[in-house]
């Protein structure tokens, strides 16, 4: 019989994955301004590339992007372990929930699952302690919200979710804690040209580099 990997808590019991003296967090400010005349400048702190590198690659968007607006597709899933139920369909509204049917001897495990939700106010992804395994190894999780909004001419996305496994960050690479406000202008060539500012932090582990 094939043993059962050990599930892995993705938010131990709250949004960050591991311990305070584990992580590593970046704030990360929507406008920086100055102005006035020029102050003394004292001892400059050591900067870390490192973690202006994790930084960039924590708070990609096309990926959560397309994760929140088809999770079939950005996922990878084995088809015949991914069952969907609908909650609500009409002409408007789109309302599911994704959950895994494989067994434990299954090569691919899915436990938790998803909720998605498309209609004329956004879309939203909501994963509740959601987890696709490929034997023993963590390929993607999902614990928290990801939020696309209108308004007007801009697009607003809000993310609060521990996740791994995006385009932008590997499972390998630990787990990503976010809680991140984006607001996204469209340019001429939307949606694959646009500009936009984010703030919130982010936690992630520190991998030795």
């Amino acid at each position: 019989m094939r043993r059962v990997p050990e599930r892995k808590n993705l938010t131990a019991g709250a949004i960050l994955p591991y311990s305070s003296e584990d992580m590593y967090r970046l704030i990360l400010p929507l406008v920086l301004v100055g102005c006035g005349s020029t102050a003394d400048v004292g001892v400059q702190p050591t900067v870390d590339p490192a973690a202006a590198i994790e930084a960039s690659a924590a708070i990609q968007l096309d990926g959560l992007i397309a994760l929140a607006e088809q999770p079939e597709t950005a996922l990878p899933f084995a088809e015949q372990c991914l069952g969907v139920s609908k909650l609500q369909e009409d002409e408007t509204t789109l309302h599911r929930r994704l959950d895994g049917t494989c067994g434990a001897d299954a090569a691919q495990r899915i436990t938790g699952h998803l909720e998605h939700y498309e209609g004329p106010d956004g879309l939203w992804l909501i994963g509740s302690d959601f987890q696709i395994l490929d034997g023993d190894t963590l390929v993607f999780g999902l614990d928290g919200a990801v939020e696309v909004t209108s308004s007007g001419s801009l697009w607003l996305v809000d993310v609060a979710a521990a996740t791994c496994g995006t385009p932008s960050w590997s499972c390998d690479d630990g787990v990503l804690a976010l809680d991140l406000s984006y607001t996204v202008f469209p340019a001429s060539g939307f949606p694959d040209d646009y500009d936009t500012t984010v703030s919130g932090t982010v936690a992630t582990e520190r991998n030795s580099m």
